[in-house]
């Protein structure tokens, strides 16, 4: 079984793979503006979607909630 699904379901990504994935220009970009009052569960009737009229492109900057949980998954112990 192990032919028939191929080797890249068999290799799991390094950390640092992963962290080689990220831009760094992206990432200093969200750190300089990043939203410290967003919320990372939404509120009860409220959108996910998170807006700030000062920053021009969010497309140019990663989400926290997406940068939050994958540093939390590579970061565990039998990661690292």
């Amino acid at each position: 079984t192990r032919k028939s699904l191929g080797a890249s379901l068999w290799k799991q990504p390094s950390s640092d793979d992963v962290l080689a994935l990220l831009k760094s220009d992206t990432m200093q970009q969200t750190v300089l503006k990043f939203p410290q009052r967003r919320r990372i569960l939404p509120q009860d009737n409220t959108e996910m979607l998170y807006r700030n009229d000062a920053v021009d492109d969010l497309g140019s900057l990663y989400d926290p909630c997406f940068l939050l949980p994958l540093f939390s998954a590579i970061l565990r112990p039998e990661c690292v």
